[in-house]
């Protein structure tokens, strides 16, 4: 009989063993790495194989997993603890912070998005826009008041296209129509403004001061969309301010459009040299020049997508780029997979009854002739498939504790309902974090869900099958104005960040 360092005999394998058995799986995990012992008598092949033959994605690959080898077995264990976020519930730290009544509330403030969802407010005095001086963004911005060009505004000539256009049919135009009204989005280095009205948007270098003969910022300027109803309701900068998300109303339904190249995250550019790193210091005039050129391209378009996927009967909402991964090298030449391959995380609706979230991607560089497939589709809640609750409730980080229940990792509480026709979606920079938040709708409250994404695995990994679960973060009971994932580069993990109109709500997620 042995006896440990603290002079306890320790269980015998058989009775924990028995133990294990009866944990659900992300209990089990959490007692496998509690010590050696406890290791050794989870990882053997038959409590792991009895533990993947649980997982319902794993279903079709039941005779797979009976015939595997204990080193398969093993692997493919890790995989799904990788996949699925296994064991990230226990490191969840919330933090909540209630906004105080300021300037957002007030009539004809501008709301301002800035990175990891910051938001703001700025207000017009004439052709003067001028930021919140209470925000977080003005110490990142360069200045407080910008110059507008008044090339900004619609013309003549197009007001009255727009007006012959409604009068007919002024009550049901403007019901179906959202009103055009003014986005603005600071970037993520401060050193530009992005401002944009109905189908117009303009890029302007944020300029401490302004000569005497020098009345308005720089700028860069370009019509996103051709069509006059058109008209852009939010615009955000991403991808470390290399592309412009812009959503837009039309009256056949809201689309996506990205526009930029992607070329400081190359490490090979056409126009420069191999291996060239992006450079440690870039000025807001040479983004500006990066603008010059970017502006004129369309990187992502999702009325794009939804008629390579089937045309009139598959919509796309709420879609997301996905960071590509840096260049990989084939000998001496730099290959920079962002080129050839472009991923995006949207809501793919196909029909009247299919609706789930789906990583895609779109290869080839050229958009008119890219192939669109689906990579990975993560399961959604079925009409009928309930469990009943009748589990010992827990609190988890959030509000709404009801939502808080003792939930298997495999319950289907904890796949999103995909019935939200606009909901916010978001992913991490690295690409490996998804977020859904789908509003309160009807008599069900608004949850968010997080899933993982590693689209790299999913793609060079052909033998193990592809599992990935979601898990409800929280409920909410109101609208959220935004929604993002960000990496803690302080302390590891992830961080979301989930601002409204009256709080500021965030978690740390360190177990992953």
């Amino acid at each position: 009989m042995s006896i440990t360092t603290n002079g306890l005999v320790p269980l015998p394998l058989e009775i924990l063993q028995t133990i294990l058995i009866l944990l659900d799986f992300e209990s089990f995990h959490l007692a496998s790495r509690t010590c050696r012992l406890w290791r050794n008598a989870a990882l053997s092949t038959a409590i792991l194989r009895r533990q993947l033959l649980s997982v319902p994605a794993l279903g079709q690959s039941t005779g797979l997993i009976r015939d595997a080898t204990a080193k398969e077995i093993r692997a493919l264990y890790y995989r799904v603890c990788r996949d699925n976020l296994i064991g990230i519930l226990c490191g969840i730290e919330y933090t909540e912070i209630v906004r105080s009544k300021d300037r957002a509330t007030r009539i004809g403030d501008i709301p301002v998005r800035s990175a990891h969802g910051v938001q703001s407010s700025a207000h017009l005095r004439g052709l003067t826009l001028i930021l919140d001086p209470s925000s977080s963004l003005t110490s990142a911005c360069k200045t407080r008041e910008i110059q507008l060009s008044p090339m900004l505004y619609p013309s003549a000539d197009t007001v009255k296209q727009i007006a012959s256009h409604a009068h007919p049919h002024a009550r049901s135009f403007f019901r179906t129509h959202s009103f055009a009204r003014i986005e603005v989005a600071v970037s993520r280095c401060g050193g530009l403004v992005a401002v944009a009205l109905g189908q117009k948007l303009h890029i302007y270098a944020a300029q401490a001061r302004l000569g005497k003969q020098q009345r308005q910022q720089e700028h860069v300027e370009v019509e996103v969309s051709e069509n006059i109803h058109d008209s852009i309701q939010s615009v955000e900068f991403t991808d470390g301010d290399e592309l412009l998300r812009c959503e837009i109303d039309s009256v056949g339904g809201s689309y996506v459009r990205y526009l930029g190249r992607r070329r400081w995250s190359c490490y090979h550019r056409p126009d420069a040299k191999a291996h060239e790193p992006r450079p440690a210091v870039i000025t807001p005039a040479k983004r500006l020049r990066y603008w010059r050129a970017a502006l004129q391209n369309l990187y992502l378009d999702s009325g794009y997508v939804e008629s390579q996927l089937g045309g009139g009967g598959v919509s796309v909402r709420g879609m997301r780029a996905v960071r590509s991964t840096p260049a990989q090298r084939e000998g001496e030449a730099c290959v920079c997979r962002c080129q050839t391959e472009k991923y995006f995380f949207a809501l793919l609706r196909e029909g009247s009854c299919e609706r789930r979230y789906v990583l895609g991607r779109i290869i080839s560089g050229d958009e008119d002739d890219g192939v669109v497939e689906i990579v990975q589709r993560i399961p959604s809640r079925r009409g009928g498939a309930y469990l009943p609750e009748t589990l010992d409730p827990i609190t988890l980080p959030g509000p709404l504790p009801r939502l808080g229940m003792q939930l298997d990792r495999w319950d289907t509480r904890n796949l999103p309902r995909a019935h939200s026709p606009d909901p916010v979606l978001n992913i991490s920079d690295d690409g490996r974090i998804l977020a859904v938040f789908e509003p309160p709708h009807g008599q069900s409250e608004g949850v968010i869900y997080i899933c993982a994404a590693d689209y790299d695995a999913l793609i060079g990994d052909s033998t193990a099958p592809c599992v990935v679960w979601p898990f409800a973060l929280c409920g909410l009971g109101h609208e959220l104005d935004a929604l993002d994932v960000s990496k803690d580069e302080g302390a590891g993990g992830y961080i979301v960040t989930a601002p409204s109109h009256e709080k500021l709500l965030q978690w740390r997620m360190r177990g992953c």
